[in-house]
């Protein structure tokens, strides 16, 4: 390969990962009760639940693009979950490992390559998967607070405050077969749009 060409391409990787970044961090917080908690940014707090309240074990292969301010981005996910554990793996756009992070009852373990390590903090990143893929009743039970309102459809979940929408998430064909198919995942406070399209690996 054409070392400028290398250098122009691992700049834009570089570039995208730092968008992600702006979205992905800041994610601290803490649960009433003092457990792990999940910021899903603009002001909701999901109180973990266990990686077993999924119902099921599995692996995924992901595609996921992001799409904020006129650009986009495209990375993959690499997601081993069980009723004990949940381990998902982020590539770069040049397929490099640059986040690794290890779910276990109340613990999260996060471990990332600069210069993510300082300013990805992986519970936001857990606090999507959780909201697009969990039960709709661990979801509910996870909701800290009364502000927060879960409405589901068949094809749908939405977070609102009233009549105010945060985040919207578009299942393809239904939450049962999210891990299968298309799922798209919009948000309105930080205004980005999340295109996911997952495979179950055998």
């Amino acid at each position: 390969m054409n070392r400028g060409r290398h250098i122009e391409r691992t700049t834009v990787a570089l570039r995208s990962l730092l968008v992600l970044l702006a979205l992905l961090g800041s994610g601290c917080a803490t649960a009433p009760d003092g457990a792990l908690a999940l910021e899903l940014g603009g002001g909701p707090v999901l109180r973990a639940p266990e990686p077993g309240g999924l119902g099921r074990s599995l692996a995924a292969r992901q595609l996921v693009s992001l799409q904020v301010g006129g650009k986009s981005l495209v990375f993959q996910a690499q997601i081993e979950a069980s009723t004990k554990h949940l381990r998902l793996a982020g590539l770069d756009p040049l397929g490099r490992r640059v986040v690794t992070l290890d779910w276990r009852r109340g613990k999260l373990e996060v471990t990332a390559a600069e210069p993510l390590r300082q300013a990805l903090d992986g519970r936001r990143l857990l606090a999507y998967l959780v909201f697009i893929y969990w039960p709709e009743s661990e979801v509910r039970k996870s909701l800290s607070g009364g502000k927060w309102q879960l409405h589901v459809s068949a094809n749908s979940r939405e977070l609102r405050r009233g009549t105010s929408t945060l985040i919207q998430v578009d299942y393809a064909t239904g939450w049962s077969q999210a891990w299968q198919h298309r799922t798209r995942m919009k948000h309105f406070g930080q205004q980005f749009t999340l295109t996911i399209n997952s495979i179950l690996l055998p």
